[in-house]
């Protein structure tokens, strides 16, 4: 990964940091963890583990390992992307989610 992408990577995951804290959720960003869970999210007892994704292309194995490393942990698996400037979140349980 060039580091341009790794900067572009890294600002996204604090873009979505920042968005839900302020929709009052506990965050905890892995930066540089490279593994299935880029931040931690909790609010109200319900815990989400989001893998965030500047580009488009998410590869099978980045769902598998998510969904997994979430169900060890009783965590909601979520994508996070960004679509035409917005933030837009996804459960791999079913659609597209609003915090």
């Amino acid at each position: 990964m060039s580091s341009r992408n790794y900067r572009s990577g890294a600002n996204f995951e604090r873009e979505v940091k920042r968005l839900l804290e302020s929709k009052k959720f506990y965050v905890v960003r892995s930066a540089g963890s490279k593994g299935a869970v880029d931040i931690v999210a909790g609010k109200n007892y319900v815990f989400y583990f989001i893998q965030c994704k500047a580009s488009h292309r998410i590869p099978l194995h980045t769902y598998e390992t998510l969904e997994s490393a979430s169900k060890l942990a009783g965590a909601i698996p979520v994508i996070a992307k960004k679509d035409k400037g917005k933030v837009e979140f996804f459960s791999l349980r079913g659609g597209k989610i609003e915090f």
